[in-house]
């Protein structure tokens, strides 16, 4: 990835942490509603199939929010070795 502004880190950093927050939210959701559906007297093995991936892509979601808060640390650490390099 080439990255010709620094601030651009940034600004790639907080959309995927959006996207992020926005695939944790619709996982969530589902999870609710899914559980919703399925009385505990009727469930039956598979029957959480949706449930479960839902599961993961909230486990997955939590993993793209980590690795993009990362992208923002490490473009406010550049930041400022070129503030510390330019003073």
């Amino acid at each position: 990835m080439r990255i010709d502004n620094p601030l651009n880190v940034f600004d790639t950093g907080v959309q995927g942490l959006q996207a992020s927050q926005r695939q944790a939210e619709s996982a969530a959701s589902s999870i609710a509603r899914d559980s919703a559906k399925i009385p505990d007297s009727e469930q039956q093995a598979g029957s959480g199939t949706q449930i479960n991936q839902s599961l993961v892509d909230l486990a997955r979601s939590e993993r793209n929010s980590d690795a993009n808060v990362r992208t923002i640390e490490a473009g406010a650490k550049t930041v400022g070795t070129i503030i510390d390099i330019k003073a």
